[in-house]
């Protein structure tokens, strides 16, 4: 699934789906808490607890220093709750 015009929102991301089973394309939504992810310099891939969500960075409608700072955070985490891979 992937989110488009997405934001941060404290441990949710939120944004309009697309290719989702359960929602026609263009739904709002807001996730569930972010249990880990992985960012590639172009894309966020986000898990939840029962979806996988793509988010790519072009797509990203918020705060460019929140994306950072969660970003960052993510990568510091010591991998209690929620985890990051980078991949160059």
């Amino acid at each position: 699934m992937r989110l488009k015009n997405w934001t941060i929102q404290d441990d949710t991301i939120s944004g309009y789906i697309y290719n989702s089973r359960r929602y026609p394309d263009g739904t709002y939504v807001r996730t569930s808490r972010i249990i880990a992810a992985a960012y590639d310099g172009e894309m966020l891939l986000v898990h939840t607890q029962n979806s996988v969500y793509e988010c790519h960075e072009s797509d990203y409608k918020g705060d460019p220093e929140k994306l950072l700072a969660f970003i960052r955070t993510m990568a510091d985490d010591d991998g209690g709750t929620t985890q990051v891979m980078f991949h160059h």
